[in-house]
């Protein structure tokens, strides 16, 4: 008799420690039927303190059917789920709402499980958990997302993501619509520096900036040139910056890809207007003597003609036709230059109504026949408005020969035009030492 009263003091113990554990769990519990409207069997005392109602309001108002204390507008959803779960596995987990009963609403996550008996009985047992501040915070963090997702959508901007474990990459939409084709997205770190979608004078520094990001370089950035699904190229700026795991190992990049081909354009107009002489297009005095500078301390720069281009009479223009009349004079001498020189020469404005030119690899011969075209060109030059006869002095000084030197060229081609201006004008001079004596000779003359 004593071991029955130890084993029933035991179970009675077990009781009240489970009725403890339902009293104060933070969730609730209950038991239904697994009939059409999940017909109640018992209920946990949590479960009415997660609704306020008491046991004779959940008979009363809902007559103990679970299925009538459910959201309406999310009831038809849950059966559906219900079915769906329950057609492969016992276990189920459902999300919902329950209207409580000061009129608001609570989110549910319900965990249940089904069990049948040996009658046949279907029975769920289920622990509901109040969720709904985790679905105010996951709602919010969903509108959130969406936010800046229409920002990006709005932008052109395209936002990327490298999984360095895994090599791949992921883009915002924008890079289809931007470059009219689907990215690289695995196997980046071979794949991309064999791309041909990212210009060739640009590989190196991009493969820089993958190189810097995997090392765990914080802070990335860098320009370079991406082709479109039409073959033409668009300057890029890529910024990234590293995120690493709990080792401070560096594990995954983030950053953007802006089009900066505007950005490079105006960039590019500045250095023009900085350069070149605004009224005729070419170089000014200062850029030309660099550029020149430049060919000649170039080692393959074996021979070259330097130009000195002077306008016969210019103040006449000016003072008998106007400012506004000389300078469209000094534009089309420009124009004509252009045109008669190559691409490769560096043509400059280097004083009122003296231009400039350097021909690199140029010979003798060639340089006096270009000369010849030059004198040509500018008394072809009209004007519809204007009777002006234009005509030009050309002094020449040739590299090596006549100077290793921007300044002993220029000095040389410039005693050179001395001399054609004070002996006729309307022609050409090639520099010799005896043009020098020349000058000083004339100048003494000029001042006794």
């Amino acid at each position: 008799m004593e071991f029955k009263r130890e084993t029933l003091q035991e179970l009675q113990s077990k009781l009240r420690e489970m009725s403890a554990l339902t009293k104060n769990v933070p969730c609730g519990l209950h038991q239904c039927k697994d009939d059409e409207e999940l017909t109640i069997i018992n209920m946990s005392d949590s479960f009415f303190e997660m609704f306020g109602y008491s046991r004779n309001d959940i008979e009363e108002r809902f007559q103990n059917r679970f299925a009538r204390m459910i959201y309406k507008e999310d009831r038809d959803a849950v059966f559906e789920s219900m079915k769906h779960q329950l057609a492969f596995k016992n276990d189920l987990e459902l999300e919902y709402r329950i209207p409580i009963k000061d009129g608001g609403l609570v989110w549910i996550l319900d965990k249940g499980r089904l069990a049948v008996g040996e009658d046949g009985q279907r029975t769920l047992y289920c622990v509901m958990l109040d969720i709904t501040e985790q679905r105010k915070q996951r709602e919010a963090l969903r509108l959130s997302l969406e936010r800046h997702q229409v920002i990006m959508d709005q932008g052109t901007d395209i936002i990327f993501e490298w999984d360095m474990d895994a090599d791949s990459l992921t883009f915002s939409k924008n890079w289809s619509k931007k470059f009219g084709y689907t990215a690289i997205r695995e196997g980046i770190s071979s794949r991309i520096p064999q791309s041909p979608n990212i210009h060739p004078d640009d590989m190196a520094a991009f493969i820089a900036i993958m190189t810097d990001t995997a090392a765990g370089v914080p802070y990335s950035e860098t320009e370079f040139r991406i082709k479109n699904a039409k073959g033409r190229f668009t300057w890029c700026r890529i910024r990234a910056t590293t995120q690493y795991d709990n080792n401070k190992r560096p594990v995954r990049a983030v950053g953007v890809i802006v089009d900066i081909e505007e950005e490079k354009r105006e960039r590019q107009e500045l250095i023009i207007k900085a350069q070149n002489d605004c009224l005729t297009g070419l170089y000014n005095k200062a850029v030309s003597q660099k550029k020149m500078e430049e060919y000649l301390e170039w080692k393959d720069c074996e021979k070259g003609a330097l130009f000195l281009i002077d306008v016969d009479d210019f103040k006449y223009v000016n003072d008998q036709f106007g400012h506004l009349c000389g300078d469209k004079t000094l534009s089309k001498i420009a124009s004509m230059m252009k045109n008669k020189f190559r691409f490769t020469d560096v043509l400059g404005r280097v004083g009122g109504d003296e231009f400039l030119a350097f021909l690199p690899g140029l010979s003798d011969q060639l340089a006096a026949e270009l000369a010849d075209k030059i004198l040509i060109g500018i008394k072809e030059i009209s004007f519809e408005e204007y009777d002006i006869h234009l005509s030009c002095s050309i002094g020449i000084a040739f590299y090596p020969k006549d100077g290793r030197d921007f300044y002993s060229l220029f000095s040389h081609a410039d005693q050179a035009l001395y001399y054609v201006k004070n002996t006729g004008k309307g022609s050409y001079a090639v520099y010799n030492p005896s043009m020098h004596e020349y000058r000083v000779s004339l100048d003494e003359h000029t001042w006794s």
